[in-house]
């Protein structure tokens, strides 16, 4: 989830002047973006600016959006940020140690958006992942081919070829 993230982009409408950058303390200062796009686009059906946020340094210090303006959140790139995953675009479970945890900001990982207006399937998904993890990992043994795979961006994040994996059963202990 933290690699391919299901929903790779979110966006908000602004409804008070939001201040961000590197000192900004706004809600939304968990990002650390900065205006990468400076010039407005306007879209004429929502009549509200579209801006895309990029992760980090492409304006120096802090920026202000106007209310009324959708602000685009790549989830994915987030995902993929070293400033709060050292060894980003690599599977390390070690990421959500404790130790770790508390040293980055709790919004720098949201595959299920954040805040009042997260996901309202997200209990009932994790639930399912892990009952359907747990049971095929008390009958399988996997094994992923560990590789960048090239991804379809649609209005979900998918794989172009599927991810290679197999699965071996595993050996049954019977009782004498």
């Amino acid at each position: 989830m933290r690699l391919y993230p299901t929903v790779h982009a979110i966006t908000r409408n602004l409804t008070e002047d939001t201040e961000i950058g590197k000192q900004s303390t706004a809600s939304i200062h968990f990002l650390h973006f900065t205006l990468c796009m400076p010039e407005v686009h306007w879209n004429s059906t929502a009549k509200s600016a579209v801006l895309l946020i990029l992760h980090l340094s492409c304006v120096s210090g802090r920026y202000t959006n106007p209310r009324r303006v959708d602000l685009l959140i790549p989830i994915f790139y987030v995902h993929h940020s070293a400033e709060y995953f050292p060894k980003h675009l690599k599977f390390d479970p070690d990421n959500f140690l404790p130790k770790r945890l508390i040293k980055r900001h709790p919004y720098s990982y949201i595959p299920f958006s954040a805040g009042p207006r997260n996901c309202i399937g997200q209990k009932f998904s994790l639930l399912k992942e892990k009952t359907i993890l747990s049971y095929i990992l008390c009958h399988y043994r996997v094994h992923a081919v560990h590789m960048e795979l090239p991804i379809i961006p649609d209005m979900t994040l998918s794989m172009k070829n599927g991810v290679p994996v197999t699965f071996t059963p595993r050996n049954k202990i019977t009782s004498a």
